[in-house]
């Protein structure tokens, strides 16, 4: 039996996102060619990526657009500018980061 944390069985208080994460990326490589992986209702395998709010400071708000590949250039220093980019293509990236681990070992691309 795969042991997670501290316990045997029942592992959901021990897991979060970022756990599930590099444990799937670790797993993803390793799984045989039409493989079916069935997850539950836990909350960490339907982490989405957190997108942008005002409460966000500018820099980061920057680093986040740069990460979804969305072009701004540097005289979008407020935070409302920001946001408005943010929101135009928002909803290109309302993703579940473990379809975004599978995408990324596909071979084949859908």
């Amino acid at each position: 039996m795969l042991q997670i944390g501290k316990k045997y069985g029942d592992h959901h208080e021990e897991v979060d996102g970022k756990h599930f994460e590099k444990l799937f990326e670790n797993v993803m490589p390793k799984l045989k060619p039409n493989s079916i992986d069935v997850m539950d209702n836990a909350p960490y395998h339907s982490v989405k990526e957190k997108i942008p709010t005002s409460s966000w400071t500018e820099s980061t708000i920057q680093e986040r657009l740069s990460k979804m590949k969305i072009m701004w250039n540097r005289d979008m220093i407020k935070i409302s500018k920001l946001l408005q980019k943010i929101s135009e293509v928002k909803h290109l990236y309302d993703s579940y980061r473990a379809d975004e681990i599978v995408q990324k070992h596909l071979t084949i691309k859908f």
